[in-house]
């Protein structure tokens, strides 16, 4: 599925874009690299604008700039950077593979969640699949979330007890593919994980 397959290598993008270079340390997460691209898609922006945006500091956005200026995704100009055609297409990708909405959820540490769906990833059948998606949370940062799944009808979590899966209530179809539930606060952290389970269903 060509879809598929350019969302995995759109998702590969910002990752590899947000690893750290010559063993240094992570200073962004590839979740803000998505953000700043969206933001430059939209119009013109600064350094400092992008740092507030971000809450990232000047020196990380300088370096992720940069970054993605060398790889032909962000241009600058006298009224300062915006996307390219090909940053502005790995946006419109990645917002149609990935999809972000709040809920509430009362057993849910400080109630209010996010749940992050990974609409072109294959959900997680089994325990192997969702340690594997966790691995990629704690990378992150995020160590407390649901990992589950929907087949498009219905939404399941492997591993949890009924008693507590019972009490999800997500409004609305969700089309197939992997759910990560964390808390709001890690949002960021919880959709870079995102990124790297559709870096991982490319069609090989």
């Amino acid at each position: 599925m060509r879809s598929q397959d350019e969302a995995c290598k759109a998702a590969r993008l910002l990752i590899d874009v947000a690893r750290p270079k010559k063993g240094g340390y992570r200073n962004y997460l590839p979740w803000h690299v998505f953000e700043a691209l969206r933001i430059l898609r939209s119009g013109y922006a600064g350094r400092p604008q992008l740092s507030r945006a971000l809450g990232l500091g000047e020196a990380s956005v300088k370096t992720m700039l940069s970054e993605l200026e060398r790889l032909g995704l962000v241009k600058r100009s006298r009224r300062g950077r915006s996307a390219t055609d090909r940053g502005a297409a790995i946006v419109d990708i990645i917002e149609k593979h990935i999809m972000l909405n709040k809920i509430e959820l009362l057993f849910f540490p400080g109630r209010r969640a996010v749940i992050i769906l990974v609409a072109s990833a294959g959900p997680p059948r089994d325990l192997t699949r969702v340690y594997e998606i966790r691995d990629h949370l704690v990378t992150y940062g995020c160590r407390t979330a649901l990992i589950g799944g929907s087949d498009g009808t219905s939404i399941f979590f492997p591993g949890v007890p009924f008693s507590i899966t019972a009490k999800i209530h997500i409004p609305g179809n969700l089309p197939e593919g992997t759910i990560i539930i964390a808390p709001a606060k890690c949002t960021l952290e919880a959709a870079s994980a995102g990124l790297s389970v559709l870096a991982e269903s490319c069609v090989h």
